[in-house]
């Protein structure tokens, strides 16, 4: 019965990631999905892979996301036009 439960909150859970806009939401609905995962892991007689999915794809990924996203609006890529590149566009 709980095998059943675990198993449509993860159907659900990864058709709501589809309609997510903000990004630190997908991450925390990520995160609820790993720990169901591990959980069914758990149930399925598969503790080792559990406890690497509590650890790694809930906990370490997770981290990682948040701290690219929290870098994310501090990092500008830019160009600068030399004289090289301006005549390239006139000869072309």
């Amino acid at each position: 019965m709980i095998e059943f439960f675990l198993l449509t909150s993860l159907v659900i859970l990864a058709l709501i990631m589809f309609f997510v806009k903000k990004y630190i939401n997908a991450i925390l609905i990520y995160a609820a999905f790993g720990t169901i995962l591990s959980g069914i892991f758990f149930i399925f007689n598969a503790p080792d892979v559990a406890a690497v999915q509590m650890t790694i794809g809930s906990a370490f990924i997770i981290f990682v996301y948040i701290i690219a996203i929290k870098t994310r609006s501090k990092i500008k890529v830019g160009f600068i036009e030399t004289h090289i590149c301006l005549k390239n566009k006139v000869k072309n």
